[in-house]
């Protein structure tokens, strides 16, 4: 398969100009997976896979302007909770029980979404290093490493800064991130603007307040994962301790749980996903945690 024939493999469904692919039984309980800022679907494709084979329907799809969904005007996280909730309620999953799993970016939409139209339907929330926790100071942090990547002066630079969201330099994984990057940044010319763009307003947004309101409902669960050599959106054990103020202050129901995957970036659950599937799995499937045995020490 060539170039362009491995891209337009990536084309699914496409409901309101959102690329989507849903895969596993038609009986299973339903998961949603967002992707980070610079990248596209095709990074849940084995997690996904995965799931899908345990027994779980899931979702996968772009985000606004990457992969083969379309473009739009702005790329706010309003733009995307909306992205969201649209495609959710044109394939009928809006009001059904919904899973969330999401990277980056993607966790920022996933908690907003929960915050806005997911207090009936989304049962949990996997958040893998997510942008814009904290306070304004950590939100400049976070979004620092994200926002050199709109600043390369050429293509060599741009892959040096791929690569620094993986551990391990030179793998077989590495080669297939590079390869699929470029097929985006050669065949979707909307992709960078899109990525610049929503750096730009996410650096707006903090997620306190979100999470301090989703916190409060009993029926939720979290589980918060972390590659402990992440310098994208690095692992600042503050950022940990105010998540988890946040999350058991509000309410004694709020189930956290949280994994510093260690020896990983922030790709780690492509890096480690032979560690961290299973938790991901487990936490799904598991109904009745206590938080307060669940939650580790920061």
């Amino acid at each position: 398969m060539d170039d362009v024939q491995n891209w337009e493999a990536r084309k699914y469904s496409g409901a309101i100009g959102t690329n989507y692919r849903i895969r596993g039984p038609q009986s299973g309980e339903r998961v949603v997976c967002i992707h980070g800022n610079h990248g596209y679907s095709y990074v849940y494709d084995s997690l996904a896979n995965r799931l899908a084979q345990t027994g779980f329907k899931v979702m996968t799809y772009d985000l606004l302007g990457r992969g083969h969904s379309m473009s739009s005007p702005t790329y706010a996280p309003e733009d995307l909770v909306e992205q969201l909730r649209s495609l959710l309620s044109e394939t009928g999953w809006l009001r059904r029980p919904i899973h969330i799993i999401a990277h980056g970016l993607g966790a920022m939409v996933g908690i907003l979404f929960t915050q806005e139209h997911g207090a009936d339907s989304v049962c949990s929330l996997t958040l893998m290093a997510p942008l814009g926790y904290g306070d304004e100071a950590m939100l400049a942090t976070s979004c620092f490493g994200c926002w050199r990547r709109s600043s390369v002066s050429s293509a060599k630079d741009e892959e040096d800064q791929w690569k620094k969201d993986l551990y391990w330099n030179g793998s077989a994984l590495e080669a297939e991130i590079m390869n699929m990057q470029a097929l985006q940044k050669a065949h979707n010319p909307h992709s960078y603007l899109a990525y610049v763009n929503t750096l730009a307003d996410a650096n707006t947004v903090d997620l306190k307040r979100p999470l301090l309101s989703i916190a409060k409902r009993k029926d939720l669960r979290l589980l918060l994962l972390w590659g402990d050599s992440d310098i994208t959106i690095p692992a600042d054990p503050v950022a940990l301790k105010c998540i988890v103020r946040i999350m058991e202050n509000q309410s004694s129901h709020a189930k956290l749980t949280y994994k510093i995957v260690t020896e990983a970036a922030h790709a780690f659950f492509l890096e480690k996903e032979d560690e961290v599937f299973p938790v991901i799995r487990d936490f799904i499937l598991l109904e009745n945690n206590d938080p307060r045995e669940t939650v580790n020490q920061v």
